[in-house]
C-alpha cells in the first residue's frame, strides 16, 4: 500500500506516493529535495482534503430524449426519417 504526499515547498506542490513503510519517517521530495513529513499513523487524517462535490440542476438540453422514451420508438423515429 502507498501512501500520498503532497510537496510543501510554495513553488513545488507536487504529489509523490510513498511506501507503506516509510510513515513517520521524513522523505525529500523527488522533484525539489524538500524534506516532507510523512504521516505516521494509518488512521492520521489525510495529507491534503479532497473536496466533496455536490450535485448541480441542470437544465435538459433542447433535443434530449431520456432513455425511458427511446425504448418506445421505431427505427425510422430514431433516424428522424418520420
Amino acid at each position: 500500500m502507498v501512501v500520498t504526499v503532497q510537496c510543501p515547498a510554495a513553488a513545488c506542490r507536487k504529489y509523490m506516493m510513498i511506501e507503506e513503510r516509510e510513515r513517520g519517517r521524513v522523505v525529500a521530495c523527488l522533484i525539489c529535495r524538500t524534506k516532507i513529513v510523512v504521516p505516521g499513523s494509518t488512521s492520521a487524517a489525510p495529507v491534503f482534503d479532497v473536496p466533496t462535490l455536490t450535485p448541480i440542476d441542470v437544465p435538459p438540453q433542447q433535443g434530449f430524449i431520456p432513455d425511458a422514451e427511446i425504448e418506445d420508438l421505431t427505427d425510422d423515429e430514431l433516424l428522424g426519417l418520420e
